[in-house]
């Protein structure tokens, strides 16, 4: 099924983009984990896998909301709001592209609770 760029509601999130610079498409999908592949031509390749800490987390943990090129070199920055356990703590994370194509996280702000 074709997916329209864009945040898809429900357990699995998922947000298409293109970079400017090469022109290589990419998802960024979310649910138990979140995952951000490459379209390659003809299949997605998988560039990284980012998975709960304590090996467990709800349907709707990891949610893709924006991508931006927060460091100005050209390369997409991948902002997710994600939640740890069952819902215990949130956090926000960005990955950002290196030009090697690895995916390395940036130190998140500040973390919260919902207790």
């Amino acid at each position: 099924k074709e997916v329209e760029s864009g945040v898809k509601k429900g357990p699995r999130a998922m947000l298409v983009f293109q970079d400017r610079k090469s022109g290589a498409r990419f998802a960024v999908v979310g649910g138990r984990a979140l995952v951000i592949a490459r379209w390659d031509g003809s299949r997605w390749i998988v560039e990284h896998v980012q998975k709960p800490i304590e090996k467990k987390a709800i349907a709707g943990a990891y949610k893709p909301r924006a991508v931006v090129d927060m460091t100005h070199d050209g390369q997409p920055s991948v902002v997710f709001h994600g939640l740890e356990g069952f819902g215990e703590t949130y956090f926000d994370e960005t990955l950002v592209r290196s030009k090697d194509g690895h995916w390395h996280t940036v130190e998140a702000g500040i973390h919260g609770s919902t207790a």
